[in-house]
């Protein structure tokens, strides 16, 4: 049981670091396609 809760929370914090990486590199896009033309 408890090596099962142990793989359950590894898996569940991979996900949300993904989440988070996906969400940061999203609105850095965001930011860089809006300040670019500006920019120029």
């Amino acid at each position: 049981m408890i090596v099962t809760v142990v793989v359950l929370m590894v898996m569940s914090m991979v996900v949300i670091v993904i989440v988070l990486v996906r969400g940061v590199n999203g609105v850095a896009h965001q930011v860089a396609s809006v300040k670019v033309p500006v920019a120029k």
